[in-house]
């Protein structure tokens, strides 16, 4: 007893403590999850609003608060939070791709190449006109968080950067344009006549590091204490609410 008595208690308490954390991360994951859905329902968030701080993530703040219902001790507004929320908003509208080429130039209005459009291509914009830039491309909208949009980001709590593509937005919003375009390539190539569709997506990214449950010794130290979570939702809005990216067509006139 003398020996296994110890060896016991290590047991329970890394179950206890195993418990605990599997607990805290799917409150995290779950309260990270309701915000992304509260923020892409209508009319919560006005991105024609320039201003992140009134674009209404202080509506998703609170409904997550809300949601929260203190099931975790986290801390966004404080003057000494431990919590971090970052929400983003994304969009890669490409509109139509592989244009039909007639002597050597793009047919206006579109028409769609069946005969040379290969959706699983990574260029699925059409043949170049000689300029070295796909044609087609120039009407694509790709928007992510950056200094022409700063309403797409606001971060609540801890500073902390994004994770998405190792911190590079540009390289995500330019994987959401590559599918959508071999999405939009692929509807038009069954002769479906659907709209075409677009990558509208509403990002949030919660980090909080939870302290350990007993902070046993051993068992507790700097490298298990705390425990760093981290978790991500993405959804796709729908119905944009922002006229610019709702209707990126009337870029064509420039071109045309």
């Amino acid at each position: 007893m003398a020996i296994i008595t110890p060896l016991l208690l290590i047991l329970f308490i890394g179950v206890f403590e195993v418990g605990w954390a599997i607990r805290g991360y799917l409150v995290l994951s779950n309260v990270n999850r309701e915000a992304v859905r509260y923020a892409v329902k209508s009319k919560v968030l006005d991105f024609s609003i320039k201003n992140p701080a009134t674009v209404g993530y202080d509506k998703v703040l609170s409904h997550t608060i809300d949601s929260l219902a203190s099931q975790l001790p986290l801390k966004f507004t404080d003057l000494d939070p431990n919590t971090t929320i970052i929400i983003s908003h994304i969009v890669a509208d490409t509109r139509l791709p592989c244009v039909k080429y007639k002597s050597g130039k793009p047919v206006i209005p579109y028409e769609f190449d069946a005969d040379h459009c290969d959706c699983t291509n990574g260029d699925t914009r059409g043949d170049l006109d000689g300029d070295g830039t796909p044609w087609f491309g120039l009407d694509d909208l790709i928007a992510y968080p950056s200094p022409e949009y700063p309403q797409y980001l606001q971060t609540y709590g801890i500073s902390r950067s994004t994770r998405l593509s190792n911190g590079d937005y540009k390289a995500f919003a330019d994987q959401l344009a590559l599918e959508n375009n071999r999405l939009n390539c692929t509807v038009l190539k069954t002769g479906s006549s659907a709209e075409a569709s677009s990558n509208n997506m509403i990002i949030a990214e919660s980090f909080y590091d939870q302290p350990q449950l007993m902070g046993v010794p051993f068992i507790s130290n700097r490298l298990t204490d705390p425990i760093p979570f981290y978790a991500h939702t993405a959804m796709r809005i729908i119905a944009s609410r922002d006229a610019d990216t709702a209707d990126p067509s009337s870029l064509l006139s420039l071109r045309r």
